[in-house]
């Protein structure tokens, strides 16, 4: 638990004392999209020190939010996950990702966008009727990492890693992919927009993620 407490007997503050501390919601944001090591948080965690890191980890473990397993070979690593409890924080994460858009357009942030931070953008800003006959797998392969994306007519999610055969792959940066979806499908001129697969998808894909919340359904 954290070492400060609101004390209240209030479902808010009770959760609050759990997942209230600075930097913990970002680690729930980072482990949405699956299993991480302690380096891969905090790469995706930038202006995090180490020892923070380990202490929010510890917090959130002991308050049942996430639970830390070790990988069977040939890649034995220790990597943290969310618990079921702590995965159904993920519509309070999207609901406030929601909430707060409306910043990002006089925004200055040191960091730039990285993939997992567009997997929650992607889900907060999900057009269900879009792709309600879609079945289809994609991969966008970042800079900064790989998401594969799964349409299920209706049902999507985003996770880490690439897909196996995906029907489209997109090799690109997550900036011009920004201005892929905000131009609602333009491809981007001059810049690096490798489409390999079936293109056709390119303008589902596009409706599918509008951007904008107040087409956006709800999670």
């Amino acid at each position: 638990m954290t070492k400060r407490q609101y004390d209240q007997y209030c479902p808010l503050a009770s959760s609050l004392d759990i997942v209230g501390e600075r930097w913990a919601m970002l680690v729930v944001r980072e482990l949405l999209s699956g299993p991480k090591r302690f380096v891969d948080l905090e790469a995706g965690l930038p202006g995090i020190g180490t020892n923070t890191l380990a202490t929010r980890l510890d917090e959130l473990e002991a308050g049942g939010v996430i639970a830390r397993r070790r990988l069977p070979p040939p890649s034995p690593a220790t990597v943290y996950d969310l618990t079921e409890w702590g995965r159904e924080l993920e519509p309070v994460v999207i609901g406030i990702a929601r909430w707060g858009s409306s910043r990002l357009a006089t925004l200055e942030a040191r960091y730039p966008l990285r993939a997992t931070w567009f997997a929650i953008a992607l889900k907060a800003f999900f057009q269900r009727a879009a792709v309600r006959d879609l079945k289809a797998v994609v991969e966008l392969a970042f800079p900064t990492g790989t998401l594969t994306l799964r349409f299920a007519r209706g049902d999507f999610d985003v996770v880490n890693g690439p897909a196996e055969a995906p029907a489209l792959r997109l090799v690109t940066s997550e900036q011009t992919f920004l201005e892929f979806l905000l131009t609602r499908g333009a491809r981007p001129r001059g810049k690096d927009f490798r489409v390999e697969g079936d293109a056709s998808l390119l303008p589902r894909l596009a409706a599918a993620f509008p951007l904008k919340p107040e087409t956006a359904d709800s999670p």
